[in-house]
């Protein structure tokens, strides 16, 4: 095909089949069919067989490996400029696909975070930083991103009385993620405050868990919960409280699915 004929549905459909692609090369029945049932409101209208030969067509480029990547990355950056709504639309895609086989791997969480970076999605969160929650915790700034700060100190100081250097470093890595343009300075202080309250106990964390609930958007909901995994192991092993928590937030937040 050539490029007046590739439209924004190949781009989609060429970041989907990534995402599968991480799970394993080969290339299942019921993936192909969940590209393609994925396709069929890009554009809205667009029917079964027009979405099934956008999706034989991508498969049929006929690029070597250097040139697909480079137009996945064209891809990723073409969906880049579409509207939020329909961004957040796409990443949730990403994520139905990735979860297609009943798991996810750590593989495909990476190129789900990967495409969240990339479309500036987490960025464009308000609640990350408004106070609405300030009168609650008498903190004035308080906001979901220290909600998602409460959710770290709780799993990593809650399993086992005590928080390790490793763990307070991937708390801060992970927590800048969500606002990358921050200064170090100003997560810092999110997680002192974060600190601050903590010791209101299992109240203030149970606060947080539905915060996170009401106000992340499910396709986001699975990157924290990849946080949350990674913090449980900064020190080089996950208890069984750990996954039990893990587990439970799972199910809190409607994600329904196992991560390996």
């Amino acid at each position: 095909m050539t490029p007046d004929t590739w439209t924004i549905a190949h781009d989609l459909a060429l970041t989907l089949l990534a995402v599968v692609a991480r799970e394993g090369p080969e290339l299942q029945d019921y993936e192909l069919a969940a590209v393609t049932d994925s396709l069929q409101d890009w554009p809205p209208g667009m029917s079964p067989d027009q979405a099934q030969d956008v999706v034989m067509e991508v498969l049929s480029y006929g690029a070597d490996a250097s040139q697909m990547h480079d137009k996945l990355r064209s891809s990723i950056d073409a969906l880049s400029e579409l509207p939020l709504a329909r961004r957040t639309h796409a990443l949730e895609r990403a994520i139905n696909m990735a979860e297609a086989d009943g798991t996810l791997a750590a593989a495909e969480i990476e190129l789900i975070r990967e495409l969240a970076s990339a479309w500036d999605i987490v960025g464009k969160l308000d609640a990350l930083t408004a106070g609405a929650e300030a009168a609650e915790t008498q903190i004035a700034s308080w906001s979901l991103l220290h909600d998602i700060g409460m959710l770290y100190v709780a799993l990593a100081h809650g399993a086992d009385g005590d928080l390790s250097a490793k763990e307070a470093e991937a708390m801060a890595v992970r927590l800048h993620a969500w606002q990358p343009k921050w200064p170090v300075k100003d997560v810092n202080r999110v997680l002192r405050e974060v600190l601050q309250i903590y010791g209101g106990g299992e109240v203030v964390v149970r606060k947080s868990v539905a915060a996170v609930s009401r106000k992340l958007p499910p396709a986001l909901r699975i990157l924290l919960l990849e946080d949350l995994m990674v913090i449980a192991d900064a020190d080089g092993k996950t208890t069984e409280h750990e996954r039990a928590i893990i587990w439970n937030l799972s199910r809190a937040w409607g994600i329904g699915r196992s991560a390996q």
